[in-house]
């Protein structure tokens, strides 16, 4: 891929950037008791959330990867979301 068909946005091609809500469950999950005792809490904290995400979502942004490439490189790097918001 040539750089002028890299995308602009670089969350097109990011599948934790290209379906945001998984920050603000990632959050949820991990304030849901309270702030965090400490650094060591918040990673613990941080590590369960991430085990609790459902292998099926994962599945499913893995195999809009592939599509999403195709895209960009169709749209000349263009931002391509509106395509993919099918949330």
């Amino acid at each position: 891929m040539k750089p002028s068909e890299r995308p602009a946005s670089s969350p097109d091609l990011n599948p934790c950037d290209y379906r945001l809500w998984v920050w603000a469950w990632m959050t949820k999950e991990v304030y849901k008791n309270g702030d965090p005792a400490n650094e060591a809490d918040l990673k613990q904290r941080i590590r369960a959330a991430w085990s609790e995400l459902p292998n099926s979502v994962v599945t499913e942004w893995i195999d809009e990867f592939i599509p999403r490439v195709c895209a960009v490189i169709n749209h000349e790097g263009r931002q391509i979301q509106q395509y993919f918001n099918h949330v």
